[in-house]
């Protein structure tokens, strides 16, 4: 992957965000003896010509991709992640897709693949909703099962979460409620 054109066109200042009116919004408070996070919005409000889209082909009409590139460094074990991330109101499946069609779209170009680009990193996919309760938790479990069919990351590698619970998720606690 070409971290230039991450840190120079999608490089998002702090770890707060929100996009849509609908979507969640997240904020997190990094311990910085313990971990290093940085986000990369990577999907402009839609904006279908960006740099991150051109380079990997996701300038289609209607072509949809998840929010945010997080990377997480976890300093206690030197672990890096690099987490898809898409922030929704109730359309799980939705997600689903955008982050299936990102990382597919990036496989293409062996950035996720390639040892030379991403050593050691750890892919993982993350879906955040402040509306999970027992009714959408059925919806939000397909979605994780169809992430996990499509992109074939370890299963804790994958959820969806409330948005207060992103941290933990990032840091790889059980956070899982579906």
């Amino acid at each position: 992957m070409t971290f230039n054109l991450l840190v120079t066109s999608c490089f998002h200042q702090g770890t707060t965000f929100k996009d849509a009116d609908n979507s969640p919004r997240i904020a997190i408070s990094p311990d910085p003896s313990r971990e290093q996070i940085i986000f990369f919005r990577i999907d402009e409000d839609g904006h279908i010509q960006t740099p991150f889209r051109n380079e990997f082909n996701m300038n289609h009409d209607g072509e949809r991709i998840c929010d945010l590139l997080v990377y997480y460094k976890d300093l206690l074990t030197g672990k890096h992640f690099l987490v898809l991330t898409e922030l929704k109101g109730t359309d799980f499946d939705g997600a689903a897709d955008q982050i299936i069609n990102t990382y597919k779209k990036m496989a293409l170009y062996n950035c996720l693949r390639n040892k030379k680009y991403c050593e050691n990193i750890i892919v993982r996919a993350c879906g955040v909703s402040k509306r999970l309760n027992k009714n959408a938790n059925t919806d939000a479990k397909k979605a994780k099962g169809k992430i996990l069919k499509s992109i074939h990351i370890d299963k804790k590698d994958c959820d969806f979460v409330d948005p207060r619970d992103f941290l933990r998720f990032l840091r790889g606690e059980k956070v899982s409620t579906i």
